[in-house]
């Protein structure tokens, strides 16, 4: 298994490696579920978290949990002043959603550090208590974990204003190595760090000159037809004089999904966005939607389903 992993596996592949690994239960699937939560794409990190939550914690592994946890509160970090110095509605939704995925990983390293069974009620009154009752369901946690761990995972799930959540993050775990515009360090991250439709986001709002040709070149090959179409957009943007304009759009398997196509991923997730059934739905889960379904063109008087059919 381990010699199947590779940084260009897909997110499916690793779910199956960490379902396998989890179902062996023994030592060795064990330590390759840990070298997965330790590798820097964080969706692998949350397949393996949860694959190993049968496995007891043991102390002598605590260390390798605890860097990572490091990791997500400063991640936390960026999240919460993006969101705090953001003006768009929606990248701050966005932004939100990627904050709850990360409380997430947080309380699967809680449950290697601290044992399964507190840490998941707490888990679960957070996710089923009313927002402003968010913080009160971890109050099972406060005997079993540090208080610096409590205090800022209490700040984020409680109800308060933003900068005031910067504020004691920062206060609880020091200020940031490199602070950056939070649009930058989503392109700079891309799919290690980020959802598809946040990438896409930072992508078709960011200033042409604040994404280097390298970054370009890897969205405009990604296998996403979201994050593709949404990088040949910045590249239109480029003056036609551009030498790397040219460069970037020659054979671009980009190009022919942007012709063939009437309907954009991104007015399709909009449109989704639209009904009843999806009103509620994050973006950042409709664009998977999006991308599966097909296109089909109908003329007028051509009958499109029955009533009764399937």
């Amino acid at each position: 298994l381990r010699a199947t992993i590779h940084p260009y596996i897909s997110q499916a592949f690793i779910q199956r490696i960490a379902l396998i690994c989890e179902r062996i239960a023994s030592p060795d699937s064990r330590q390759l579920l840990i070298e997965l939560a330790e590798l820097p794409n964080l969706f692998w990190r949350a397949s393996a978290l949860r694959a190993l939550r049968i496995f007891d914690p043991i102390e002598a592994e605590s260390s390798r949990f605890q860097d990572l946890l490091n990791e997500e509160w400063q991640l936390a970090q960026r999240l919460i002043a993006g969101i705090d110095g953001e003006e768009d509605t929606i990248m701050v939704a966005s932004l939100e959603y990627e904050l709850t995925l990360l409380i997430q990983r947080i309380f699967g390293l809680l449950t290697q550090l601290y044992g399964s069974e507190v840490i998941a009620n707490a888990q679960r009154g957070v996710l089923h208590a009313v927002r402003d009752r968010k913080a009160n369901a971890l109050e099972m946690l406060d005997n079993l974990i540090p208080q610096p761990t409590y205090r800022s995972l209490q700040t984020l799930v409680d109800d308060m204003p933003v900068a005031e959540k910067l504020r004691l993050l920062t206060k609880f775990n020091g200020p940031l190595a490199d602070p950056q515009p939070i649009r930058r360090y989503i392109i700079q991250q891309g799919n290690t760090k980020f959802s598809d439709w946040t990438i896409s986001l930072a992508l078709r709002s960011i200033s042409v000159d604040a994404v280097s040709t390298t970054s370009l070149n890897h969205f405009l090959d990604s296998s996403n037809p979201l994050i593709r179409d949404s990088a040949l957009t910045v590249v239109e943007q480029l003056p036609q004089n551009n030498p790397d304009r040219q460069q970037l759009l020659t054979s671009r398997t980009t190009m022919t999904h942007h012709q063939t196509t009437q309907i954009s991923i991104v007015d399709r997730i909009y449109a989704l966005k639209r009904t009843s059934l999806f009103a509620s739905t994050p973006e950042n889960v409709l664009s998977s939607i999006a991308q599966i379904m097909n296109e089909v063109t109908y003329h007028e008087e051509q009958e499109i389903f029955k009533k009764g059919e399937t």
